[in-house]
């Protein structure tokens, strides 16, 4: 990472490591502690985007990049069938409600 600057470099890493733990978390459905992961990485997101140059990255820049963005990606989908879950539990309990209020 020797084109980054000292700070970005920190950065990166700190973004890097935050998408593995909130991606553990993911896996193992502890959502109140993802989305708070989720607040200090979306700060490190915004830090990036103002300081990097996505041009002079290095290899091993690019590597961790990578990683990250794959990491994201298993996340999302981890994301999406949670929403999905969430969905199909709130459908019901709005089933359940209309059978409730109609049977009263």
């Amino acid at each position: 990472m020797s084109d980054m600057p000292d700070v970005s470099a920190t950065v990166l890493l700190r973004y890097a490591e935050l998408t593995r733990e909130m991606l553990a978390l993911a896996q193992r459905e502890e959502w109140d502690a993802w989305l708070l992961l989720g607040e200090q990485r979306d700060e490190c997101f915004t830090q990036l985007s103002e300081s990097s140059q996505v041009g002079s990255l290095d290899e091993e820049t690019r590597a961790i990049l990578v990683e990250t963005l794959q990491r994201n990606r298993q996340m999302e989908d981890l994301v999406a069938n949670r929403h999905h879950e969430l969905s199909e539990l709130l459908q019901s309990l709005r089933q359940q409600q209309k059978i409730s209020t109609t049977y009263r």
